[in-house]
């Protein structure tokens, strides 16, 4: 089970995502020993289309810190492209 302050962050992450445009998915694997148990997917709000933390086979790769930095890099491109 995940702790309160694993699961307030996953909270505040799927808010930012939200606001842009995206949601985070996690990985329904439900076996501890899967390599994608307690992983983590990004996906385009409109369209369900993944756009990062996948492996090649499409299972989910991410870690909550790892959608922390996309999100954050997704933030800093969208500066750079807003001038």
């Amino acid at each position: 089970m995940a702790s309160c302050v694993e699961a307030s962050r996953e909270s505040r992450l799927r808010s930012q995502a939200r606001s842009r445009g995206y949601l985070i998915r996690k990985s329904r694997t439900r076996h501890p020993d899967a390599s994608d148990f307690g992983c983590y997917f990004i996906v385009e709000g409109n369209t369900n289309f993944v756009v990062a933390g996948t492996f090649a086979t499409g299972r989910p790769e991410f870690t909550l810190d790892d959608v922390e930095i996309w999100l954050r890099e997704d933030d800093e491109f969208r500066e750079r492209l807003d001038g």
